[in-house]
Order: C-alpha cells, then sequence, then structure tokens
C-alpha cells in the first residue's frame, strides 16, 4: 500500500529533515486473509463460521517498519538541567504555554542575567478548530438538557477531544524540540480560562508527559506515559522535560509595567469606620452600557475597573479586583439574532459594546471594528488584555501575554530549584508574582514583541 512504500521510501532516499531519526526494519511475516460468512446459533448462543469458497485467499507479506531518534533524548531532562543552570543561567530557553478559549498560546524566551534581558525568541498561538466545536457541543447539549429533551449517548465530544490532544501536544514539541528549551505549564486552569470544563481534560493530557511535578507523577501510568511519548528506556518524573507552574494573576499581569491587579496586596489598604478593607472610589470615569467604569486610588496609584450598579462611598477590598478584571479582559464583541426584513430570516449580526474597548483599541486605530469581529470568532471574546492602571493602559494578546508570563515564572522555579533546591522553591512559594513583577522592572524585554499590540508608555504601537 501507499501507506506502508512511503516509509520504504524514506528509508532508501532519507530526507534532510530526518538526520535526527532512523528508520529499521523488523520481522518479516506472512498473513493469509480468507473469506467467511458468520451465522448466530440462537440455541448454542454462539456465532458459526463457513468458509467462502467461491473467493480465493489472499496472501500478504508484512514488513514492519520502526521509527527511532538516533539520541534516546533530543531535549534536557530535569535532572541533567538541574545540575547544568548553577554555572549557565542564560543557556537555556523556556517555552510557556497557556490555554485560551479556541487553544494554546506559546512563547519561548531567554533570560540573560548579566545584560538584564528578557530576549522573546518566538511566540504563537495554536488554533485547534476541535476545542470550538467541543464548547459549541457541549453548549448545545445543555441548551437542550435545559429544555427537557432526551439526549442520547455520543462519542463526539470524547472524539474531538483525543484529536485535539495529539494535534496541540505535536505543534507544543516541535517548538520545544527546535529550541532544545524546557516547557512550563500552568498548574491550575481557572474557571474563567476553561470556559466549559471539557477543556480542561484537553490541557492536562497534553501536559502529562511533559510535567515532572504533575500530581500524578509517582504513579506507574504517569510513567510509562513519559517513556512512551518521549521514547526513553526509562519513564519517571525525573526525565520529563518541563513542569508546572502556579499561574495565579498571569492572565491579569501588564508585560509593559509589571504590574497585576493584585498589586494592591502588597501595601495596607484603607480601613472603613468598621475597621474592614475597603477602597474609596474616588471619581466616576466614564459611564457604558455594561456599567460604569470608575478609578480606584491607593497610595497614588489609579486602577480602572466596571462597577454595574452605583458604588457606595466604600466598596469591599476584594470586589475592586473584580472590577478591575472586567476592565482588563472585556469582552471583544457579541452577537444578536435579528430578522431580516425582506426574506423573513434571521441572521448573526456582531456588535461591539465595551466602552474600553472602543476607547483604548478602536480609538487609538490599534484594530478595526472588523478585524476585532474576526478576532473574536477566532479567538474567543477575552483574546485581548487592557492595562487597567491608569498611567500605563497599554494593550497585548492576552493569551500569549500570559504564556510570556508563565514561561517568566518557570525561569524564576527553575533557577530557585538549581541554587537552593527544595528549600529555594519553598522560600518562592506564594512569592512568584512579586518576583515576575521586580524582574519585569528591572529587565528589557527585547526580540519579537508585536503581541503588545500597544506600549502606551512609549505611545507607539509595538
Amino acid at each position: 500500500s501507499y501507506y506502508q512504500l512511503q516509509f520504504l521510501e524514506r528509508l532508501i532516499y532519507k530526507p534532510k529533515n530526518w538526520k535526527d531519526f532512523t528508520i529499521t526494519t523488523g520481522e518479516p511475516s506472512l498473513l493469509v486473509e480468507q473469506d467467511y460468512q458468520v451465522k448466530w446459533n440462537l440455541d448454542k448462543g454462539l456465532p458459526e463460521f463457513k468458509l467462502r469458497v467461491s473467493k480465493k485467499p489472499i496472501l500478504y507479506y508484512s514488513l514492519p517498519f520502526n521509527i527511532k531518534p538516533k539520541k534516546e533524548f533530543v531535549t534536557t531532562n530535569i535532572a541533567t538541567f538541574k545540575q547544568d543552570l548553577k554555572s549557565h543561567p542564560s543557556k537555556y530557553h523556556f517555552l510557556g504555554a497557556d490555554i485560551g478559549e479556541y487553544g494554546i498560546a506559546w512563547v519561548i524566551l531567554k533570560v540573560n542575567e548579566s545584560e538584564k534581558t528578557i530576549e522573546v525568541k518566538d511566540y504563537g498561538f495554536i488554533f485547534d478548530s476541535q476545542i470550538k466545536r467541543i464548547q459549541d457541543s457541549f453548549k448545545e447539549i445543555q441548551q437542550k438538557a435545559r429544555l427537557g429533551e432526551f439526549i442520547e449517548s455520543s462519542s463526539l465530544v470524547a472524539t474531538l477531544r483525543e484529536n485535539a490532544i495529539g494535534h496541540l501536544r505535536n505543534r507544543l514539541h516541535d517548538k520545544l524540540l527546535k529550541y532544545k528549551g524546557h516547557i512550563i505549564y500552568e498548574a491550575n486552569i481557572s474557571a474563567f480560562e476553561q470556559g466549559v470544563g471539557r477543556t480542561t481534560k484537553i490541557y492536562d493530557s497534553v501536559k502529562r508527559p511533559d510535567v515532572g511535578n504533575h500530581q500524578d507523577a509517582k504513579s506507574d501510568v504517569y510513567s510509562k506515559e513519559i517513556k512512551h511519548i518521549w521514547g526513553l528506556k526509562k519513564g519517571g518524573k525525573k526525565n520529563a522535560p518541563g513542569w508546572q507552574v502556579g499561574a495565579g494573576g498571569t492572565s491579569y499581569t501588564c508585560a509593559v509595567c509589571g504590574r497585576s491587579i493584585y498589586y494592591f496586596d502588597k501595601d495596607e489598604v484603607k480601613l472603613d469606620e468598621n475597621g474592614k478593607k475597603k477602597i474609596k472610589p474616588t471619581w466616576q470615569f466614564m459611564d457604558t452600557n455594561s456599567g460604569n467604569i470608575r478609578e480606584f486610588v491607593k497610595n497614588g496609584v489609579s486602577i480602572l475597573g466596571y462597577t454595574k450598579s452605583k458604588p457606595t462611598q466604600w466598596l469591599k477590598y476584594e470586589n475592586v479586583k473584580k472590577l478591575a478584571k472586567n476592565f482588563a479582559r472585556p469582552n471583544i464583541a457579541n452577537w444578536k439574532e435579528e430578522e431580516n426584513l425582506e426574506n423573513g430570516k434571521s441572521k448573526k449580526v456582531w456588535y461591539i459594546n465595551s466602552e474600553t474597548v472602543k476607547k483604548y483599541i478602536i480609538d487609538r486605530n490599534i484594530s478595526t471594528k472588523e478585524k476585532l469581529i474576526d478576532i473574536r470568532k477566532a479567538r474567543g471574546n477575552s483574546a485581548i488584555f487592557v492595562c487597567p492602571f491608569k498611567d500605563c493602559l497599554s494593550v497585548a494578546d492576552a493569551d500569549v501575554q500570559a504564556a510570556f508570563m508563565i514561561a517568566l515564572r518557570g525561569y524564576l522555579y527553575a533557577t530557585a530549584w538549581a541554587n537552593r533546591g527544595d528549600k529555594g522553591l519553598e522560600e518562592l512559594k506564594g512569592h512568584l508574582a512579586e518576583k515576575v513583577e521586580d524582574m519585569l522592572k528591572g529587565f528589557k524585554i527585547t526580540g519579537k514583541l508585536n503581541w503588545i499590540l500597544y506600549d502606551a508608555r512609549n505611545n507607539a504601537r509595538s
């Protein structure tokens, strides 16, 4: 068959990009295919087979091909990496992966401690239509359930999920092997990022063979999965090419100013008359259909956020962060069904309702309404980040920026572990966001930066 012959051709005429792989032939065998008629014996409850002599048997010659890497491992595993990182902290590339609504964003960076630079080598977004179909299918199932309709058992969602896992894993591994780096995933996916819960399983399955500190790392099944995916003689967590880190706040950290919505946790806050932590809004910033955008000030720092109702004189401290989240990750576009007066048929009409999108993206000529709607269709409704700090207000690709933050956390995690072992990790716990903020203030970001759509501090498009 053509399927077999392509491997025979590659065995004889090996392509240039196959230089790190070898193809060997296995033990040949002969297979005879014959036709049988199958009938059920209802009395015995067993099938009966009758050979069809009218058709001649077919003889097949089977020659299996084995594809193997010349080197057992083409990227550095965690155990070797730990020893080398102490003396060569700027040697390695880190690949951060962040799940979006319809795929996974990735960033590859390299940190140079002596030059105080963070170089972005490459970045991208792996769109997977199957994830979109899973979300759409699941929403349809939910809608039918609400209407009380009977839902038959279907393997559609499971099949799409398996295909999406293979596609995303292969694309990420392609980048990982190209840069011989270390891949960093986020440990937990928030409800905001996962959309419907079905995408959580996809992300977890993609990262399992790559993560040495996964919660299932000690299990035999996990060890065999690492061995199988990476073609190793032995499995085990020490042979994985990466790890997972706590990613709280990465979706709300600005690469330009280095601050996150959780910035207010670092200082004392004002207390209300009852001694509880609350913040007093200073003045109304603008009215929108989504609600009122208000400014909150503490220690001279202003942060903007939505509030749908008129706030009282004091707001609960936790609510300020929630309001700022809604400002920082605005809904790009929404749609509604409108009836066509000529033919009576309804159609989807897209519209932009967010004042944040209008004021800080369209009015700055960062993007047009039409392009934003295309982004909404391809990437989901929260693919853009607007820094909520009033003295910054930079704009970035939200998923790529989050992947950048995850890669940076991976670097901090790795260097802490390499220099101080488990004690270093313990000291870093709870302070990753703070360390990232300090790095962004003290280091210069270089390389491919088109994902920063508007650097407000330099008042220019990136």
